[in-house]
């Protein structure tokens, strides 16, 4: 791993107690740019540390949107999500159990800067393969040699109250991420999901462990999309290259609901699936998150919600201060 920056963010948290006395309670995040590649600048990843009393952490690791073109979206999207993130832990539940977090923010090439499709899912693993090595030394045992973490499997019962301290898995001591993406970063995520589909001979390593998924206002299903929307093929030729390879996108736009037994057993690895999309998204309907939803029932994954309600126009979902609390509560 080559550190490329280290930034230091400080937030502020007032709190108002009885009517004259107010406390300052100062949050440091601190950030630091990992990099996974040297082609681009774009190959690295925002790492925040949200502190907690005690060093167990919670990990998300999240991915941008951006039409897989757009250079404004970057691993700093989600900054006011970590900054909502951090005074939240500081007020709620993480005073309640010490808990901080470690928040893995990946950019990638775009698409006029690499290959066409699987090539997107190739860079995104060699991310994702620097965050497994460095999530490691965010592992906690307990003062008694105990282990702080209690990774489920899928037969346990989850009722989302987040009892366990931590996520992740005792023997490889690796922490359990919850997974979040917007717009076209979550159909990365159902790609990534699907790596051994693409995986073509190409010596890749394996995911990290990931129990929950967070997509927000995204796209599933390219062909779908396209009927809709056909002034959008410019940037699914972009990445793609053509319209017959955008239909190898995933098993949703190709409408598979038998998927292979290999990529079937990932998503049911997943012990919870967020689906949330705004009422006033002006670039996607509904229609991509209903079939998102009635695909998951096709391949009998019960294991989702869906939220739609007007958290603002499409690129305001992920600054949405509302939203970065539902997500927060949710892992």
């Amino acid at each position: 791993i080559r550190v490329c920056a280290t930034i230091s963010i400080t937030y502020v948290c007032i709190r108002i107690v009885g009517c004259e006395q107010f406390r300052c309670q100062m949050l440091a995040v601190e950030t630091e740019i990992l990099s996974y590649g040297e082609h681009t600048q774009r190959e690295r990843i925002k790492r925040y540390l949200i502190p907690g009393e005690r060093p167990i952490y919670r990990g998300v690791i999240a991915i941008h949107g951006g039409a897989w073109r757009d250079p404004n979206n970057t691993c700093s999207d989600f900054d006011e999500y970590v900054q909502k993130w951090a005074e939240m832990n500081d007020i709620e539940e993480g005073r309640k159990r010490g808990l901080g977090m470690v928040v893995y923010s990946v950019d990638y090439k775009l698409s006029c800067e690499r290959g066409v499709f699987p090539q997107i899912v190739f860079d995104i693993m060699g991310a994702l393969e620097v965050i497994k090595g460095d999530s490691r030394q965010f592992w906690a045992e307990k003062e008694d040699g105990g282990n702080v973490s209690s990774f489920n499997d899928n037969n346990n019962n989850n009722d989302n109250n987040n009892d366990n301290e931590c996520h992740g898995d005792p023997q490889s001591k690796e922490l359990d991420f919850t997974i979040v993406g917007h717009s076209v970063g979550c159909t990365i995520i159902t790609q990534i999901l699907e790596i051994d589909s693409v995986r073509c001979g190409n010596d890749i390593g394996l995911l990290p462990l990931i129990s929950r998924a967070v997509f927000l206002d995204g796209i599933y299903n390219v062909e779908s999309m396209l009927s809709e929307y056909p002034e959008y093929e410019f940037f699914i030729l972009e990445e793609f290259g053509s319209i017959e390879n955008s239909k190898r996108c995933n098993s949703i736009t190709q409408g598979c609901v038998c998927i292979s037994p290999l990529v079937l057993q990932k998503w049911q690895q997943l012990q919870d699936i967020l689906i949330i999309h705004s009422s006033r998204d002006e670039l996607l309907s509904f229609k991509q998150a209903d079939e998102f939803r009635d695909w998951l029932k096709a391949n009998g994954l019960y294991q989702f919600q869906c939220i739609y309600k007007d958290f603002g126009m499409h690129n305001n979902v992920y600054v949405n201060p509302e939203v970065a609390a539902v997500v927060y509560r949710y892992i």
